[in-house]
């Protein structure tokens, strides 16, 4: 059976790469990403099973990145973000996603 594969996008590289170490260790193959740009090129030739997308990310929202995702190739979709509002909540609501996490956690 082939492993799942996700990405971790998040522009803080020690919170990405933990979330990438606990991924791995749970079966997944994972890619930590830090920009929006450099996931959109990613995606154009990838088609993991989860995203896990922070909202704030350096060059634009994590949203118009879900926006974007091709509808026959959607993955499952985890929200993290340091914006508790409940307009950023019910944004994540409006894309379907999974689950929406708020930060600081322990991954």
């Amino acid at each position: 059976m082939d492993r799942l594969s996700c990405a971790i996008i998040d522009d803080d590289v020690e919170f990405c790469d933990q979330v990438v170490e606990l991924a791995t260790d749970s079966g997944f193959h994972a890619k930590g990403i830090h920009t929006l740009g450099e996931a959109s090129r990613w995606l154009d030739s990838n088609f993991p099973d989860l995203l896990v997308v922070d909202v704030g990310l350096p060059d634009g929202s994590g949203f118009d990145l879900i926006e974007r995702l091709d509808p026959d190739h959607t993955p499952q979709i985890v929200v993290v973000s340091g914006d508790y509002a409940r307009e950023t909540q019910g944004r994540a609501q409006q894309f379907g996603v999974s689950e929406f996490l708020t930060k600081p956690f322990a991954p």
